[in-house]
């Protein structure tokens, strides 16, 4: 049983035609408008995966690094807007078990960023963040060869598994004793606070309206 997509285009059509052979190859087929469609959208979406693949790998190092585990970390961004195919599907199977074995290498990974890019400059579409995600992909940058898992970018963080030098930081936070004198200058705002609106709330409704002249019955 296939789980790809297959993203192309061409005219309707021959797409049509072809729909048969199509399903055969792939549990979806998508078609994305004239010929070249396919993989203009194919390029954008791995420049994204590429993308995602470092800036999830750094919010959960932040995680960690704060005292919060990477899976319980994840089990929110996952439940919430931070949320894509790498956080639900690699990180858990590819990443954290340490495993690096999705059979996608690292060459491919940087032969779509550079043909994204290329793409990008052929539009005259600016794209700073994929320019340092490119570099950062480099083998030189991450120290992984063409040959290898493109997840094996990410071995230098499932072995740190960064962890605050300080210790458990939101251990930290909830040992540090409460300042009374702050809550009460908290609270004493609050009510300042509360009085002012009071005031003009007040202020407002007991204003006597303007009395009405001729311009107004115009």
């Amino acid at each position: 049983q296939f789980n790809e997509i297959l993203m192309l285009g061409g005219d309707a059509q021959w797409v049509a035609q072809a729909k048969p052979v199509l399903d055969a190859l792939a549990s979806r087929v998508i078609h994305v408008g004239p010929s070249g469609s396919g993989n203009i959208a194919k390029l954008v979406n791995n420049m994204l995966v590429a993308c995602h693949m470092l800036t999830t790998a750094e919010g959960l190092r932040l995680a960690e690094a704060s005292g919060l585990p990477a899976e319980d970390a994840l089990s929110v961004i996952n439940s919430a807007t931070g949320r894509s195919a790498l956080s639900e599907i690699h990180f858990p199977n590819w990443v954290v078990s340490g495993s690096f074995d999705s059979g996608f290498s690292a060459g491919l990974m940087r032969k779509d960023v550079r043909l994204a890019l290329e793409l990008a400059q052929e539009s005259g579409c600016a794209m700073p963040v994929s320019e340092l995600v490119a570099s950062l992909w480099t083998e030189e940058s991450s120290g992984v060869s063409d040959n290898q898992d493109f997840r094996h970018h990410l071995r230098q963080w499932q072995r740190s598994r960064c962890r605050s030098p300080q210790g458990n930081h939101a251990a930290r936070l909830r040992s540090v004793p409460q300042d009374r004198y702050a809550r009460r200058r908290t609270v004493r705002w609050y009510l300042v606070i509360i009085q002012a609106e009071v005031w003009l709330n007040g202020f407002v409704v007991a204003r006597p309206r303007r009395p009405a002249n001729n311009a107004d019955h115009i």
